[in-house]
């Protein structure tokens, strides 16, 4: 049991360091993660269109964003430009997550009339550049 517990807090440590510490930006970068993943799941039965497969490329995505917050760490420590780069970069990330959140609601069937018309004029840009 000691062995656990010190092996969890060593890794623990080591992500918070390798992420700066824990600020709100990253607890809340953190939430939005969970709720995007959740939301996608949901999204997934709902439609069903639950895979196991799309499931781990999920998990791998949301590894890809805490990768990109460490490496804005260590630019900023290669710097020394504290909290600057990846604050930007953490609130970049909590906007896309917001917006993915969103969309997994709109695709359920739940339309929100600000996100459903935005999807819809973007999609019809997109169309219309090919």
């Amino acid at each position: 049991m000691d062995i656990l517990k010190i092996t969890s807090v060593g890794i623990l440590g080591g992500l918070a360091y390798l992420l700066g510490g824990w600020d709100m930006a990253l607890e809340v970068f953190c939430i939005m993660v969970g709720l995007d993943y959740i939301t996608g799941v949901m999204k997934a039965i709902s439609n069903k269109d639950l895979s196991s497969y799309l499931g781990l490329r999920g998990i791998f995505k949301k590894i890809c964003l805490f990768i990109m917050i460490a490496v804005a760490i260590q630019i900023e420590r290669m710097t020394n430009q504290p909290e600057s780069i990846h604050i930007v970069v953490t609130y970049m990330l909590v906007g896309y997550e917001g917006i993915s959140i969103l969309e997994n609601i709109n695709d359920m069937g739940f339309k929100i009339p600000i996100v459903h018309d935005a999807l819809s004029k973007a999609f019809e840009f997109l169309k219309q550049k090919k």
